[in-house]
């Protein structure tokens, strides 16, 4: 229990410090889900529910090409698979989605 308190304590300074560094963070996910989502919706633009697809797409490429950078390079260190990728993917999707609701 004590070992999480001090976590939380130390990754909330961590956040205040690199709050400019997180803003932007999120600023370029959310960019990058719009543009990949758009270039999509081009490329959907003949279905009637191209709409759909191309957000749903982006929503689902975004999180992984993200969680998979370090995973690429955890695997280039270590030869193994990351373990909890797909937890990475999963809370990635959840800022995503947090991004998209607010905007």
């Amino acid at each position: 229990m004590l070992k999480h308190i001090l976590l939380l304590i130390v990754l909330s300074i961590v956040v205040i410090i690199g709050l400019h560094q997180l803003a932007l963070f999120l600023h370029w996910i959310g960019y990058g889900h719009a543009w990949l989502a758009g270039k999509f919706n081009l490329l959907f633009s003949g279905v009637s529910f191209g709409y759909l697809i191309s957000r749903v797409l982006a929503l689902i490429i975004i999180p992984l090409i993200i969680a998979l950078i370090p995973a690429f390079i955890y695997w280039i260190v270590k030869r193994s698979e990351m373990p909890h990728l797909f937890l990475v993917v999963w809370i990635i999707w959840i800022m995503l989605i947090t991004i998209i609701a607010l905007h």
